[in-house]
């Protein structure tokens, strides 16, 4: 029998949306699409007759998570109705006193209480769930610790039952070359989660949906990444993963669930005015839908004169524009001016000795130097753009 699972992490409810180009209303807009695509993935769940729903870590967000946020995501697993959903609580929503999944919270909120079809993992060590056909196992882990567990608990002997499908859920770390910069937590390596034997590894933490093949070249694992972007450090397309495992293969399909996406775009200045700017930044948000956040970045060297504001509407098809200047450079000939006499060359050297004190303040000076020159050559004086 094929085992088909659905698997959503990282949705982070409870989550602030600050970014400093939208509106208010387009930030809370923003945190509600959080939630819509949790319910987006659980309405897949049902649609796919899956036979569990693995969540591995940061469901809630630290920072934000209420008995609202709770009571809302207990009636959303209630209403998928007898699937089996597992949970493992990750760095920022860990089972500890105080936090929905301890034992503590449906004593002090007894409305809030789990459903009998959600199975939380509540123990900082693997432990094994196994369905009452054997169908399929589960072996979990908590967080059980505000923070990060540096424990290499993936290299050690994890048990697991013996099941038609049998699946490892966890939030942790995989360590590669080029792995991006988040904190670490459950480190663990390829090799070592391939030496385990799980058909598959259902993985929270990273934000970018990503799979893990082993050396023959088949995939044993992957993260389903965050469903939902927040900011412009989670942009494309937000997904659920859907699988299947059978006779120990397994197939994955991505599927999205997101609202609204973010677009970072990067768009160089040099050598072109105003319209042919537009242009191009028409050109480059064209993928974006309607309902998209699209937020653009202008490089090069350009006339400090040469004003890039774009007229009113522009873009207004889109959900929220944003064009960000700051990194425009100005017709400056820095060096040239750092090797002259006069004020200016004086101005500029002293500055750049300023930034040599160390890396934090290399882009204050840069900002200042370009903001002095524009003073002493009576220019409109731009303040960095803060985003």
């Amino acid at each position: 029998m094929a085992f088909r699972f659905l698997q959503v992490s990282d949705v982070h409810l409870g989550s602030r949306v600050n970014l400093r180009w939208l509106s208010q209303t387009q930030r809370d807009d923003v945190a509600e699409c959080v939630s819509a695509s949790f319910r987006a993935a659980m309405t897949l769940a049902r649609e796919r007759e899956v036979h569990a729903v693995l969540i591995p870590g940061d469901l809630f967000n630290d920072d934000g998570v209420g008995p609202n946020h709770v009571s809302w995501a207990v009636s959303c697993l209630r209403a998928i109705a007898p699937i089996p959903v597992f949970i493992a609580p990750g760095n920022h929503d860990p089972c500890w006193p105080g936090s929905p999944y301890h034992a503590g919270w449906a004593e002090r909120y007894p409305e809030m209480a789990w459903p009998d079809n959600v199975h939380i993992f509540t123990r900082p060590h693997f432990e094994t769930f196994t369905s009452p056909g054997g169908e399929f196992c589960i072996t979990g882990i908590a967080h059980t610790r505000a923070g990060t567990m540096s424990e290499r608990l993936i290299a050690g002997d994890i048990p697991r039952a013996d099941a038609a499908a049998r699946v490892l859920l966890f939030h942790g770390s995989r360590e590669f070359e080029g792995a991006p910069g988040k904190e670490k937590t459950l480190p663990f390596t390829g090799a070592e989660l391939e030496r385990q034997g799980f058909d598959w590894a259902a993985i929270g933490h990273y934000h970018a949906a990503a799979l893990i093949e082993n050396a023959n070249g088949e995939v044993i694992g992957g993260y389903s990444g965050c469903p939902q972007g927040r900011g412009l450090d989670e942009c494309g397309e937000g997904v659920a993963l859907v699988g299947t495992v059978e006779d120990g293969r397994v197939e994955i399909e991505p599927v999205p669930v997101s609202a609204r996406r973010f677009w970072s775009l990067e768009i160089p200045v040099d050598g072109r005015g105003l319209p042919e700017v537009m242009e191009a930044v028409e050109a480059a948000a064209s993928a974006a839908a309607d309902e998209d956040l699209v937020y653009v970045k202008l490089t090069g060297r350009a006339p400090r004169e040469l004003d890039f504001t774009f007229p009113q509407g522009f873009l207004s098809r889109l959900f929220a524009f944003h064009c960000d200047r700051s990194a425009l450079m100005p017709d400056y000939d820095l060096d040239a001016l750092a090797a002259s006499d006069g004020l200016p060359g004086r101005f500029v050297r002293r500055i750049r000795e300023m930034s040599a004190a160390g890396p934090a303040r290399a882009d204050l000076c840069e900002a200042a130097i370009l903001m002095g020159l524009d003073a002493i050559h009576d220019r409109t004086v731009s303040f960095p753009d803060e985003n």
